[in-house]
């Protein structure tokens, strides 16, 4: 049997573009640090959210990363 759990990843993420590997890293930061702790990377997942805003709809991207362990 499998457990899941997700992780948020950075809201604010910064990519600059002379040096766009230090965004990957960020992930890979994460990825590490989860399996560390017995989880595996499954997948990256995106769920986006549209609030009405004043000059019209505005569109929130929220990225998780899904890891699993077996149990």
């Amino acid at each position: 049997m499998r457990q899941y759990k997700t992780v948020s990843a950075p809201p604010d993420l910064f990519i600059p573009p002379q040096n766009p590997q230090a965004a990957f890293d960020v992930f890979a930061n994460i990825m590490n640090y989860e399996a560390a702790n017995g989880w595996i990377y499954h997948s990256m997942e995106c769920i986006t959210s549209v609030d009405p805003g004043a000059f019209g709809p505005i569109s929130r991207h929220n990225f998780m990363l899904i890891f699993y362990r077996e149990v």
